[in-house]
Formats: C-alpha cells, sequence, structure tokens
C-alpha cells in the first residue's frame, strides 16, 4: 500500500509524495558518490554532521570552501540545525554553472518518498549552497541556511 503525506492522495492528476522501498532507485537518482557530484558532496556533510560520537569534523573540513572553515568551528552548530533532516536527489541550479543547491528537508521516520505526479514544493529546512573548485577536488559546501547567490561564493 502506498502511504502519501499529501491531501492530494486520492487525486491521481496532483503532485504527491509517496513512501518507496525502492532505496535502489532513489540511490541511482543520486548519481555516482564522487567529488564532481555535488549531490554526493551533500550527502557526505549531513552524514558526516550526524557521526556516532558526534561530528566527523575531518570529514567535513574536506567537503567546505577554504575560506567557510573557520565560520564552521566544530560543526555542532550545523550538526543541531540539521538534526532530523534527510535530503533530495537533485540539486538546483543557479545562474552560474559553478554555483548549485541541495536541499535538506524534514525526514519523516526514514523513509523514502518519491514525487509522483508532476512537480511538488516541499518544505525546506535548510539549503547547502555548493561550488564546483576544481583546484579542491570537484564540488564543496559553502553554506547552508539560506540560499547564497553566486557573486557571494568564491570561486
Amino acid at each position: 500500500m502506498e502511504r502519501s503525506i499529501t491531501s492530494s492522495a486520492n487525486d491521481p492528476d496532483r503532485p504527491r509524495l509517496v513512501a518507496s522501498t525502492d532505496y535502489e532507485a532513489a540511490e541511482a537518482d543520486m548519481g555516482p558518490m564522487d567529488p564532481e557530484n555535488p549531490i554526493a558532496i551533500a550527502r557526505i556533510f549531513i552524514t558526516a554532521l550526524h557521526g556516532p560520537e558526534g561530528p566527523l569534523v575531518d570529514v567535513l573540513r574536506a567537503v567546505v570552501t577554504p575560506e567557510s572553515l573557520p565560520a564552521w568551528g566544530d560543526f555542532r552548530d550545523a550538526a543541531e540545525a540539521l538534526e532530523g533532516c534527510g535530503m533530495t536527489s537533485r540539486v538546483s541550479p543557479s545562474d552560474d554553472p559553478a554555483v548549485v543547491y541541495a536541499k535538506y528537508v524534514t525526514d519523516h521516520d526514514g523513509v523514502t518518498y518519491q514525487v509522483q505526479g508532476g512537480d511538488m514544493v516541499l518544505m525546506v529546512r535548510a539549503v547547502a549552497t555548493l561550488v564546483h573548485r576544481p583546484e579542491h577536488g570537484g564540488w564543496l559546501i559553502h553554506g547552508v541556511g539560506m540560499p547564497l547567490q553566486p557573486e557571494e561564493v568564491p570561486h
């Protein structure tokens, strides 16, 4: 049985989130887990924030811009802000191809959902602004919170 978290569950023409047990499809939708895939970096970031004994600081330092590193501190504030979050499987573009946005959304008991029936607006808790920095190995996170404009992000 499909479990929907929207009121449009009985209207097949309206977009809705439907619980999915197809984790392999969700993983495939994210693409390869490498530094040239911004969604992979956003996923590493949120996973490393919630290590078994707190933030995995060495991992987190490797996926943020050098310019933003002092602002992160020990990453505990970011971990607290993103507690109970999951993420979408795709990034959103900006006007600059070197800057994209990954969305962190409230996690619904660890259930994977798929959007069916068209586009849907999700309630986003925070946005990671990522910048492509080939000289540093690929995509890096510059900030999490409100999306930053490309001109605010060091390239």
